[in-house]
């Protein structure tokens, strides 16, 4: 028969439910990410791997299992400060977002898609923690947080290690 193994092959996973995410990928530079990659699995099968081959930009539609731990990595090529990347939900929520100058990431998460954005009937209140290993501040970096219906502010660290900020 020609049917005589051993075979190897691989299977996606089963999914009941699917999310759909868009990966959005930057190079300030413009010139690629220049062999640096992120790689997506789910229950341990590559979904896909993604890069800027020429160019300041690339966005992905994955695709991935609801309720199935997923891990996303990244791996640098050369030039790693020029990258940047976030994987964003239905919502457009950043589920997962990196600065390439970060180094490596490898980072689970579990897929949930169809939940509806936190409305506060009252005033809510986070807390935004910035860090800085170096203690030498963000050195002109900032995270803009935007809500829904108000404007958006900048934050960050204009000197030392830590920054903590009390959203409403």
């Amino acid at each position: 028969s020609i049917w005589v193994g051993p075979y190897t092959f691989e299977t996606a996973p089963s999914c009941t439910e699917t999310c759909t995410f868009t990966l959005v990928l930057d190079d300030t530079y413009g010139d690629g990410w220049n062999g640096g990659e992120v790689t997506i699995s789910q229950n341990g099968q590559t979904v896909g791997t993604y890069t800027i081959e020429d160019g300041y930009d690339a966005t992905y539609t994955v695709t991935l299992c609801k309720g199935i731990a997923a891990v996303i990595e990244y791996t640098q090529g050369s030039y790693p400060t020029e990258n940047s990347f976030q994987l964003k939900d239905d919502n457009n929520f950043a589920v997962v977002s990196h600065s390439g100058g970060a180094g490596n990431l490898n980072q689970a998460f579990t897929p949930n898609c169809g939940a509806a954005p936190v409305e506060c009937t009252t005033t809510c209140a986070y807390t935004l923690v910035l860090e800085d290993s170096y203690g030498d501040g963000w050195n002109g970096g900032s995270v803009i947080v935007t809500q829904v219906g108000v404007s958006s502010e900048s934050y960050t660290i204009d000197d030392g290690d830590e920054e903590t900020f009390t959203l409403n």
